[in-house]
């Protein structure tokens, strides 16, 4: 999950992510599966939504209600902040303890929040609490076996104000372990402003699904991206509620 420690690169991690070229990219089977939670309006919940992309896009081009969580108080101000953030009601709070009232049609944990968390327990035991009967859980994290093979990945991304630099570096020692994320910001003098250090866990597949079987949930599908089925750097399970 997007973790307090998140707070002080919030300002600048939107810099990251071009919004609209991944809207493209996963639109289609976000809104495919959307269909699958049922007719009419849908109640949609984005576990460790960060900055807010999928519940911002979500709630602006799929007439979803949304409620979208995240622990840290910066990622949520800056989501509140962006176009389209006062359509989304805002929670902070826990994926495993989202403080929120159900029943949810959809349930997203996209952007590799998984990975962030130590047990996966709790936050099926905490998704199902809230689901609609035949809800729908999207969960989407890296496939770390791809990424070792990639090696390294470093990104450097910059405004009129800000730097912001990433790395992703494979993890090859405890089985669990998957990548060291690291990230930091600075001013256009080089000035740290912010950073932030994290272990991504490589949570074994059959750990997932069983976590999920036991909390009441039946995986409908697995894929390896959103473009493909079979090929990609991801794990995207599809779930749906007993």
């Amino acid at each position: 999950m997007t973790y307090p420690g998140f707070d002080p690169i919030a300002r600048a991690y939107d810099l990251l992510i071009n919004e609209e070229r991944r809207w493209q990219r996963e639109r289609p089977l976000l809104q495919a599966w959307l269909e699958t939670a049922g007719e009419g309006k849908k109640r949609l919940l984005d576990l460790g939504c960060g900055t807010g992309f999928h519940a911002r896009y979500l709630s602006r081009f799929c007439a979803a209600q949304v409620v979208a969580v995240d622990p840290s108080e910066q990622m949520l101000a800056a989501a509140a902040a962006k176009p389209g953030g006062d359509t989304v009601q805002w929670v902070k709070g826990q994926a495993e303890q989202p403080a929120v009232d159900g029943p949810f049609d959809l349930l997203l944990l996209l952007g590799n929040t998984l990975s962030l968390i130590e047990n996966v327990q709790p936050v099926f035991r905490a998704a199902a609490g809230v689901a609609a009967p035949g809800a729908v859980f999207i969960i989407q994290v890296l496939d770390y076996s791809v990424l070792r093979n990639k090696g390294e990945q470093a990104v450097t991304r910059s405004d009129e104000e800000v730097v912001i630099r990433k790395t992703l570096t494979p993890l090859n020692g405890a089985a669990e372990e998957g990548a060291l994320l690291s990230m930091q910001v600075e001013d256009l003098k080089g000035n740290v402003l912010g950073s932030t250090r994290e272990i991504l866990r490589d949570h074994a597949e059959a750990d997932i699904v069983r976590a999920a079987e036991e909390s009441g949930w039946s995986v409908i599908e697995k894929r390896s991206s959103y473009e493909e089925a079979d090929r990609g750097g991801d794990r995207i399970f599809l779930f749906r509620k007993d």
